[in-house]
């Protein structure tokens, strides 16, 4: 069973990922609505309920947060999401979850930053795997877009995932 935490976005943002994802013919294989990740899908040596216990302390108090444009990424493939202004508090946040899980990876065989990159970049995915061709074709397209939202982050989103790729909401915390 794999794991991922997530920070939910405002619905107008979603509802604009989507569309950007149909009018560009960007097609992901996800089946989880748009999101920023806070740590990528991981694995644990222990029950689930463990993982909400522990998961379970992480606290916070509500944020700001602010999505401003778009960036694009090429390396093998192309890249395109939506950036989430940094802030000490996502970073904050991103730490605690690192501090909390990294112990647990470790055990498993996972060196330092395997599961967690030493620079947290938050973002929400517009398309990933897109061949470089289209990627520059789309790319110029979209480069004039310009979309700008904030709101208030009040808590995250545990997924859990079976090999079938499909992944449920196990629950929500603040």
């Amino acid at each position: 069973m794999q794991y991922l935490i997530t920070l939910d976005i405002p619905e107008e943002t979603k509802a604009f990922v989507l569309g950007l994802r149909e009018k560009y013919s960007l097609k992901q294989e996800r089946v989880l609505e748009p999101h920023i990740t806070m740590v990528p899908p991981f694995k644990v040596d222990y029950a689930e309920e463990i993982l909400i216990e522990k998961i379970s302390q992480i606290k916070f108090n509500a944020f700001k947060a602010v999505i401003s444009g778009l960036d694009f990424w090429s390396r093998k493939r192309g890249i395109i999401i939506l950036k989430v202004v940094p802030s000490n508090m996502l970073t904050q946040l991103y730490l605690r979850f690192r501090n909390l899980l990294e112990d647990d990876n470790a055990r498993r065989g996972y060196g330092p930053g395997q599961l967690f990159r030493s620079e947290f970049v938050p973002h929400v995915m517009i398309d990933k795997r897109m061949p470089i061709k289209k990627f520059l074709a789309v790319k110029q397209q979209m480069e004039k877009i310009e979309y700008e939202v904030s709101w208030k982050v009040k808590g995250f989103d545990l997924y859990s995932c079976e090999d079938d790729g499909m992944w449920e909401k196990v629950g929500s915390f603040s």
